[in-house]
């Protein structure tokens, strides 16, 4: 629109200046003239897939969330009348059933020296934090970082949290 053009100046392998168009329509017509033998074709290694569990333990080591899909996905569909954590806020005051997989796991000694524990657990869509009170914690198997528990117990709120207290629990 200016009047202006291209005067970019290369230097070819004879010493001789051209422009940068010249150069471009000899190398197009050295790379044609190239004879198969004296390419290098690419070498493609072709790699097994990751399994599911290895496609999620690396998405939540790399970006600390799972991106294909939450493991607990499968194990819901056997309780589909587990509710999801979204939706945790319109259940206070009710017993319900979740099933999440466990983040977190900590137990301790209340004031009366009994036993209990704390656990944040999440599915695809949230997390919640869990507490068993001694009388629960007596009678759960030993939980750990990476189990799917079916959850029953009482939604609660606690300094604008919601929380569930655990009426019982199941490993699944």
């Amino acid at each position: 629109q200016h009047g202006l053009q291209r005067h970019g100046n290369c230097q070819s392998a004879d010493g001789r200046k051209e422009t940068a168009d010249e150069y471009k329509v000899r190398s197009d017509e050295v790379i044609k003239d190239l004879n198969e033998e004296y390419t290098l074709k690419p070498v493609l290694e072709i790699e097994e897939e990751y399994t599911n569990t290895e496609k999620m333990e690396h998405e939540l080591e790399l970006f600390g969330f799972y991106l294909s899909h939450h493991p607990i996905v499968e194990s819901r569909k056997q309780y589909p009348t587990a509710v999801p954590l979204k939706n945790i806020e319109h259940y206070f005051d009710k017993i319900i059933d979740v099933v999440i997989l466990v983040e977190t796991y900590k137990p301790i000694e209340n004031k009366n020296n009994q036993k209990m524990a704390f656990l944040l657990g999440s599915d695809e869509s949230k997390k919640l934090d869990f507490v068993l009170f001694p009388n629960v914690y007596e009678v759960v198997p030993l939980i750990k970082k990476g189990d799917i528990l079916l959850i029953r117990g009482k939604i609660e709120k606690r300094f604008d949290k919601y929380q569930m207290a655990v009426n019982n629990l199941k490993k699944i």
